[in-house]
Order: C-alpha cells, then sequence, then structure tokens
C-alpha cells in the first residue's frame, strides 16, 4: 500500500477551499461500487503490492455464491465476498466496508470470526473422496472515517504483555489489510487508470479544484451502459455530500442522460467558478457599502470632535497637544459625555483624568 500522507495538509495553498454537505459517507454508494469484479480488482491492485500478489489470476475474479456460505456470514458480509485463484488454488477476499467515525477496537476478532465461519461453511458443503483442504483468505478492511486508525490490525498484538516464542505458536493467528481512504497516499498517476484510486482522490480532496479533477477520473471509466445504476447511485451520493448551491438537480439529471458523463465534472468546475465569482462579486458590494458606513460615520466624529475643540477654546484658551489627541481618539460615547460636562467642569484636567 502507499505511504501516509500528513493529514490536514491541502492540495494547493492557493487552492479554493471544498464546502461538504451534511452526509459525508454512503453505506450504499460503496456496496453498489464494490458489487463489480473490475472495482474489486482495482482495490487489490492499489492495495496488494507484495511481489506475490503479481501473481493473482484476476480473470478468475468471481462473488462468492451465497449458495456455500452460511445465513450468519452474508448477514455480517453481505455481497462483499469473492475469490479468486493464486497459482491455481482459490483465494478468499473479505471486503468490509467501515464509515464508522472511530475505529474498531476489536477488529482482528471479527476478521477471526468470519474466517472461522468461512471454513465451516466451506467444510459443510464439501463433498468427494479428496481430503478437505483450507483456501487462502485474504480480510481487508476499506476505512474511511475522520479519525486515524489505531485498532491492532493482527490478532496477538491485542495480547498484552510479552508473549514467549514457543508459546506464540499456540495462539490463534489473524491479520487483516486496512486501507485507510483518508490517508492513503496513491502512486502518480494510478487514479488515470484506477477507479478506486480516483474514488481515494475524491475522498482526500480538499479544495474544489481537486474535487472536479479526481471526479473526472472517477467517471470516465464509468461510460456506458453497464454503468448506468452505478452512476445514478453516484449522483445520489454527490447530491447529498455536496452543498446544495452547487449541486441542485443537475447531478442526477446529467448523470441520467447518455451522454458524457465526464461532462459532469466540467459542469461541476462552472457551477464552482459561478459561485466563486457570484462570492467575489457579493464581497465588494459588502465591502463597499461598509466603507461608506464607516466613513459615514468616521466624518460625524470628526466634525463632533473639531465642534468640541472649539468650545473648549473659548472656555480654557488654547489646547495643548494631549488634549487634542484625546479627542481624534474619542469615539461617539466619550465625545456626548465630554459635550455635557463642558459648562461645569473646572479645568481640562477635570474633563480628561489620566
Amino acid at each position: 500500500m502507499g505511504k501516509k500522507r500528513k493529514p490536514g495538509t491541502s492540495d494547493k495553498s492557493s487552492a479554493r477551499r471544498l464546502v461538504r454537505g451534511p452526509v459525508k459517507h454512503s453505506d450504499t454508494w460503496y456496496r453498489q461500487f464494490f458489487s463489480f469484479p473490475q472495482q474489486v480488482q482495482d482495490l487489490l491492485q492499489v492495495h496488494l503490492t507484495a511481489p506475490w500478489a503479481k501473481d493473482l489470476d484476476y480473470s478468475t475474479l468471481e462473488r462468492v455464491n451465497s449458495s456455500f456460505v452460511s445465513e450468519q456470514l452474508r448477514s455480517s458480509l453481505g455481497d462483499c465476498i469473492w475469490r479468486l485463484k493464486l497459482h491455481g488454488h482459490w483465494a478468499y477476499v473479505y471486503l468490509l466496508l467501515e464509515f464508522q467515525s472511530r475505529p474498531d477496537s476489536g477488529m482482528a476478532v471479527r476478521m477471526l470470526g468470519y474466517t472461522h465461519q468461512l471454513y465451516v461453511d466451506l467444510s459443510k458443503s464439501h463433498a468427494g473422496p479428496e481430503p478437505f483442504t483450507l483456501p487462502l483468505v485474504l480480510p481487508i478492511v476499506l476505512y474511511n472515517g475522520d479519525r486515524r486508525w489505531n485498532a491492532a490490525t493482527a490478532l496477538q498484538d491485542m495480547i498484552p504483555g510479552r508473549i514467549p516464542e514457543d508459546l506464540l505458536a499456540w495462539q490463534p493467528q489473524m491479520r487483516y489489510g486496512l486501507l485507510d481512504a483518508q490517508r492513503t497516499t496513491l502512486e502518480p498517476g494510478l487514479a488515470e487508470h484506477n477507479r478506486v484510486a480516483a474514488l481515494i482522490g475524491l475522498e482526500q480532496a480538499s479544495s474544489e479544484e481537486a474535487y472536479v479533477r479526481a471526479l473526472r477520473l472517477l467517471l470516465g471509466g464509468l461510460a456506458g451502459d453497464e454503468w448506468q445504476v452505478l452512476r445514478r447511485s453516484l449522483g445520489m451520493w454527490l447530491s447529498q455530500i455536496l452543498p446544495n448551491e452547487i449541486v441542485h438537480a443537475n447531478v442526477l439529471e446529467t448523470l441520467e442522460q447518455d451522454e458524457d458523463p465526464v461532462m459532469l465534472a466540467d459542469r461541476m468546475k462552472q457551477w464552482y467558478d459561478q459561485r466563486y465569482e457570484r462570492g467575489i462579486q457579493q464581497g465588494l458590494v459588502q465591502g463597499l457599502e461598509k466603507g461608506i458606513e464607516k466613513g459615514i460615520e468616521q466624518g460625524l466624529l470628526a466634525g463632533e470632535a473639531r465642534v468640541l475643540e472649539r468650545l473648549l477654546q473659548r472656555r480654557f484658551g488654547n489646547m495643548p497637544d494631549w488634549v487634542l489627541s484625546r479627542l481624534n481618539q474619542a469615539d461617539a460615547v466619550m465625545l456626548e459625555d465630554l459635550a455635557e460636562r463642558l459648562l461645569d467642569a473646572p479645568s481640562l484636567e477635570s474633563l480628561f483624568p489620566h
């Protein structure tokens, strides 16, 4: 898997910040996205970087028939159990989608339970004279939460204290792979031909420009009638996570049309640019109005200060610099107070106490 990036880093220091809606993730969209073998293959190619992964036979990739597993396992993992061959033998892939706000500290135990149940189910369905053998299992957790995943990825790491080497062999062994969509750094250019990498780029985008760029790459791989259902699901997800003033109903309409779905990214860029220009114009108008109001207020204060200065000169003679300074710094309340006390004040010092 790729390197980790520092959380909080932006795409560009001058890029316009991306504003998201109240909903950030969609379990429905992700499950539909990974119901296609092409996306499962893309995920494995993003996550598995060891040399042996190159020997995976993706032409054999298939979803596990529900008749092979129990209702208990189906209810836990849904349709996210796949298998493919490695060196001529089946390897089973668990794809567990985690959208909770915090890591699951017992995930290794959960994966152990799923693997145990799979082995039990396969042993019950085994028929024939040949001995029953266990397949390989590749458990993968795709995590999409905001908090950094700090749960143990290996079962033995959940056992406190130092385990003697000879005793370690007696302990159950379980490890799962973690793909943290918020923090994984992908290889440059991978998103151009890998839909999962493009989706991760979409999740990590912190600017409008980066979001449109990742969306264009993702939609580029979803053209054609076979992706119509998935495009609609993507449109519903975007309608939830993006601000209403950006999306309106045009997202669904664009993705349901027969035209190139990449046009949605171009239109979204136009919406962002138009909103940005409207924001600038509105800011200029508001700034001008505030400037005029401030100028009028300052002009009135200066006029009141000059009138009060002349009254003070008639009462006490020439004004020293420190009095003029105090008058120039006075606000409306202070000037009103000075005007009320002027006739009864015996000296300038009584009017302007230090």
